[in-house]
């Protein structure tokens, strides 16, 4: 990949979406060091990384596990310094002659105690920060994905409440025909896409899952249809 900006290869992989967006910003982001890490994490996330991720605590221990809520990083300096020191000796063992580095037990333990923690707090603030507030056991997933697809059934049981009085009595038949063949596809599909998860306690989110996205998409198919319908048009 160039250094600066794109060529015609990724662009050729992202139009034929062999390449993710996510891929390349990963790839053009150029992290040798830590402070460059918490430079980018917080031009990212438009938000100031260190002091965020130094106050971050586990919702799962919390809520779930009912501890008591404490920082996941309990000496952020303590922390920084020994992931920035993980950072120095990435970069001399990958990069230089490292026969004359003397590292020693204690220095490895420290490098990695520390830095598990600073991505586990970098996890839970990154997961925090996209989706506030997410369910976190699969009870409160089914629950939650739920409550999501029953939001998107009220919709598309108003759509066809309001197409219905602008049909003709042949057209309502058509209509009508259609929305049965498509409730029989409707159930066989979010069945077949929740067949793989049978008796599994994931089988419901799965199955929410999919029904959303098919309600979704009939209820933009019939949103059109309404659109078509009015009398203006």
């Amino acid at each position: 990949m160039p250094k600066n900006g794109l060529d015609f290869d990724i662009l050729l992989g992202l139009h034929g979406q062999a390449v993710t967006i996510g891929e390349v910003i990963a790839h053009q982001l150029h992290l040798s060091n830590f402070e460059t890490v918490l430079g980018t994490m917080k031009g990212l996330m438009g938000l100031d990384f260190p002091k965020r991720i130094a106050d971050v605590h586990s919702r799962w221990k919390v809520e779930v596990m009912r501890e008591p809520k404490q920082p996941i990083i309990r000496n952020v300096d303590e922390t920084f310094k020994w992931v920035a020191e993980t950072f120095k000796l990435r970069h001399v063992f990958c990069h230089e002659t490292a026969t004359a580095v003397d590292t020693g037990q204690q220095e490895i333990d420290e490098c990695l105690t520390h830095t598990s923690l600073f991505l586990e707090a970098s996890d839970e603030l990154i997961a925090n920060t996209l989706f506030p507030d997410a369910p976190l056991t699969q009870t409160d997933m089914n629950l939650s994905t739920y409550k999501d697809y029953e939001r998107e059934r009220e919709r598309l049981e108003s759509t066809v409440e309001a197409i219905l009085p602008t049909l003709s009595a042949k057209q309502k038949a058509s209509f009508e025909k259609a929305n049965l063949a498509w409730e029989e596809f409707f159930e066989a599909s979010v069945n077949v896409e929740a067949l793989v998860y049978e008796g599994g306690s994931i089988r419901p989110t799965i199955a929410n899952l999919a029904g959303t996205q098919l309600v979704g998409d009939r209820q933009a198919q019939l949103a059109r249809l309404a659109d078509a319908l009015q009398p203006d048009r």
